[in-house]
C-alpha cells in the first residue's frame, strides 16, 4: 500500500515517520477506537478535504504506517508526535 498520494503533481506524503528528519516522533498514540470520530471531524474541513476522493484511504494508509513503526499489533491506526520536555 501506498502511504503519499500525487495530486496537482505533488506528492502528499505522511506527516511523521519514525526516520524522518523532520520530526522524530518518540509519541506515539493509538487512535483506532477513535478513528471513525477523527475522520468524521476532518470531513467537516470541507475547503480543506471535499477535492480528495481517497481520504479514508489516505488517513488509514498513514496511521496504519505509523502504528507499525510504534510496533502495535496488526489492525492497530496511530498518530504520533513529538514530545519535549522544557527544562523547570
Amino acid at each position: 500500500m501506498s502511504v503519499g498520494t500525487t495530486r496537482g503533481g505533488s506528492t502528499l506524503a505522511p506527516p511523521c515517520s519514525a526516520d524522518s528528519d523532520v520530526c522524530n516522533p518518540n509519541l506515539f498514540i493509538d487512535v483506532t477506537d477513535k478513528f471513525d470520530v477523527k475522520l468524521a471531524a476532518l470531513r467537516k474541513h470541507d475547503s480543506q478535504v471535499a477535492h480528495m476522493d481517497n481520504l479514508d484511504e489516505l488517513i488509514t494508509g498513514w496511521l496504519t504506517m505509523q502504528a507499525e513503526v510504534a510496533g502495535f499489533e496488526a489492525g492497530r491506526l496511530a498518530e504520533v508526535f513529538r514530545q519535549v520536555r522544557l527544562p523547570d
